[in-house]
């Protein structure tokens, strides 16, 4: 969350993120390609049960067959995508062009621009290759969701 930032953007966030996590439960669930770091999974969470929550949660997507996960491992040392989270949408009909989406402490940003986007695309295969491959990157979330249990 954004520091100074008011109730409202606060609730706003949030029900922006519960949104999308909703897009999930559709009849017919758009395909979902996310590659995580694995310090984001190990970063201690307050309180404690929330973090056993999150990783429960992220073994229970990565079983579904419109989701892939990708970890990039703590030894992969530095890769393109690290300096900053971004969501690529893309869409089925070709003239609907891909759109980048970040989300900063200045507000969220929509990069449209037909050229941008694909400068993504070039960092999202770039920080993918540097990613477990979904077989390992699942059982690490489960080594971990374990961990936390214990």
């Amino acid at each position: 969350m954004v520091p100074e930032a008011t109730t409202e953007e606060v609730e706003r966030q949030v029900t922006a993120r519960m949104e999308r996590q909703g897009i999930l439960a559709r009849k017919e669930p758009p395909q979902v390609f996310a590659v995580l770091d694995e310090i984001a999974l190990r970063r201690g969470v307050q309180p404690e049960t929330a973090q056993k929550h999150q990783l429960a949660r992220l073994v229970d997507l990565a079983k579904r067959p419109n989701i892939t996960i990708r970890i990039i491992p703590l030894d992969a040392g530095l890769y393109m995508g690290q300096w900053g989270q971004f969501t690529l949408f893309e869409f089925p009909d070709a003239e609907d062009t891909p759109v980048a989406y970040q989300e900063g402490l200045f507000g969220d940003v929509y990069v449209e621009d037909p050229g941008d986007p694909a400068r993504y695309k070039v960092c999202a295969a770039h920080t993918s290759d540097a990613a477990l491959n979904p077989t390992e990157s699942q059982a690490l979330i489960e080594k971990l969701a374990e961990e936390s249990y214990g």
